[in-house]
């Protein structure tokens, strides 16, 4: 039996449906490659900090620098179709390691996976994000909802694991 593909405009609808996690860094005048360069991340988007010129010859200043990379799911599907889950029923996979399982302990649904997976993941980069804070910088963690209806509890171990790396939470 064929099993059915799905179209493109589910798979459109399903992403459109899904939460996404951004990391943001402004800097007031760190170049956009060197934040590429320690995060191992490719930005959206990046502007320097400086005077720049555009392609019809307009002269823009830029009072900082500002860098935006998404951060994708570490487990699409999963985070897609279940409302509800047990942390400690989840086994590693490609996707997701037995370290970012051990982030999950306080988790307490699929938004909470995600933030805490990459939490883990961005805490060797504690160094770079104290040296951007101290500068007058922000390192910021932009959560852009899909569904504003539910509700989002910042737990006192994902606050904790927040303030710890000097990384801001906006919801969107």
């Amino acid at each position: 039996m064929k099993a059915n593909k799905p179209s493109a405009a589910s798979i459109m609808r399903s992403r459109a449906s899904q939460s996404q996690l951004l990391l943001r860094i402004k800097h007031p005048s760190l170049d956009p490659a060197d934040i590429t360069r320690a995060t191992s991340l490719e930005p959206e988007h990046s502007i320097k900090a400086g005077t720049d010129v555009s392609a019809t010859g307009v002269r823009r200043l830029f009072s900082e620098s500002y860098w935006l990379a998404p951060l994708a799911s570490p487990l699409p599907e999963f985070l897609e179709t279940r409302k509800s889950f047990d942390p400690i029923k989840l086994s590693p996979s490609p996707l997701l390691s037995k370290h970012d399982l051990s982030a999950l302990r306080d988790a307490s649904g699929p938004t909470d996976i995600l933030i805490s997976v990459w939490l883990r993941r961005l805490s060797a980069l504690k160094e770079f994000f104290t040296k951007i804070n101290q500068e007058q910088g922000s390192v910021t963690l932009v959560l852009q909802r899909a569904d504003r209806n539910t509700s989002f509890t910042i737990t006192p171990a994902l606050g904790a694991r927040l303030a710890e790396l000097g990384v801001r939470l906006e919801i969107d």
